[in-house]
């Protein structure tokens, strides 16, 4: 029994795996959007990017976050030269 756990003794560990985070890329629409936003300095919503930019729920979703993210737009929805 001893010889089988000899073996483990040295067991060979592999080293921790690093990911590097990928950077997202931006949707198709968002200088578009951005542009949109600069000159209607409307509150913005998904539904105003939806109407806009004919475009699905998910979509404009993703866009409105991009847009929050880059600093386009501030969490009140307002663009940020408002």
């Amino acid at each position: 029994d001893k010889s089988e756990d000899a073996g483990h003794l040295n067991a060979y560990f592999l080293p921790e795996v690093v990911y590097e985070k990928k950077k997202t890329e931006l949707d198709t629409l968002f200088e578009e959007a951005s542009e949109y936003i600069r000159k209607e300095k409307d509150d913005v919503s998904v539904g105003a990017l939806q109407k806009r930019f004919a475009i699905g729920h998910n979509r404009a979703t993703r866009l409105l976050e991009q847009l929050k993210s880059e600093g386009v737009i501030t969490d009140e929805g307002k663009g940020k030269n408002s």
